[in-house]
Formats: C-alpha cells, structure tokens, sequence
C-alpha cells in the first residue's frame, strides 16, 4: 500500500513547522526564513548577517514588510529566553487548563 504524500494546502494546514528545504516554500517565504535564522545566529559567523541574505530578502519585500520581518526576530528570541528561565513548555497552560 502506499501512502500518498500531502499536498502543499494540507501540509500548510497542518500547523507543523516548514523548513526552508520544503519544496512547498516559496521564494519569498524561504528567503524570510534565511534572513531569521541568518539573523539569530551571529555568534558563529564572521559576518552575521550578509549583504547576499538581506538583498534576497529585500526582493520579496518592501521597507515596512523587511523592518517588521527584522524587528520581529528579537521577540521571538525574548519569548524563547522566557520559557527558558522560567521552566514552561509549549502548550503546558493549555494542558494545565483542561485538567
């Protein structure tokens, strides 16, 4: 038996992560992708964020959409650091409020 694969709309519904290697990824979403995780690595680069990154990036959006994508990375990182220092997991409120 074989089992099909799910197209692109239901891979999308499922609410799993997308890696940037997803063939279901568009161009402007993979370099989006790149540029966040270009722009949250930068203790492993000599140079964290190339220009090649930003420039892809910048062909898919204008100004306001690439400053909000910029300035969104660091929320991302203050939450992450938060479930950190405070010991929660993903989804423990929900499952606590459904005990």
């Amino acid at each position: 038996m074989r089992i099909r694969e799910p197209d692109q709309t239901e891979r999308r519904r499922s609410g799993r992560p997308l890696p940037s290697s997803y063939p279901v990824v568009f161009d402007a979403e993979r370099a989006a992708l790149t540029l966040t995780e270009t722009g949250s690595r930068l203790g492993d680069r000599t140079d964290p964020v190339p220009d090649a990154v930003f420039d892809k990036a910048a062909k898919h959006y204008n100004e306001l959409a690439l400053a909000a994508l910029v300035l969104s990375m660091p929320a991302g990182t203050i939450w992450n650091r938060l479930t950190i220092f405070t010991g929660q997991e993903a989804g423990e409120r929900t499952a606590q409020r459904a005990n």
